[in-house]
């Protein structure tokens, strides 16, 4: 099994790969939205619009220092259930809120989820696929 993002070159070049992911508070409660595929990021979170929207608790506090042009920030914490397609990320999953304004997604999957899941990304050819460790070969 595995999550095909795969759109045009030029697509993936501007919006980066885009996959739906339903959020939510608990498994029973998933809302579907636009993830961005973040492989730069360390830790996956969610917009502020979000957490608000869904009522997630917050769970904790994070330092990041320099982690953007805002400066060092402390940024809240929340639980969720996380779902990609039929991919089986263990959840509850940890996302720090990401205080300012995002563009074209409500959450950023970064390596705490993707470390546990395979991937090819041929930017070229526009493709990108998510796996189940061993799927993908």
């Amino acid at each position: 099994m595995h999550l095909d993002l795969s759109k045009t070159s030029i697509e993936l070049l501007r919006d980066g790969p885009l996959a739906p992911v339903g959020i939510g508070p608990a498994k029973e409660r998933l809302t579907t939205v636009h993830a961005l595929i973040d492989t730069g990021a360390d830790s996956s979170f969610v917009s502020t619009r979000l957490v608000t929207e869904l009522s997630l608790i917050r769970c904790d506090e994070l330092d990041r220092t320099g982690a953007d042009v805002h400066g060092p920030q402390t940024w809240k914490v929340v639980e969720a259930h996380i779902e990609m397609g039929r991919l089986g990320i263990p959840s509850p999953r940890r996302f720090a809120v990401y205080p300012n304004p995002m563009r074209k997604w409500d959450v950023v999957v970064g390596r705490d989820i993707l470390q546990l899941l395979d991937m090819v990304y041929e930017g070229p050819r526009g493709m990108v696929l998510l796996g189940r460790p061993g799927e993908l070969s």
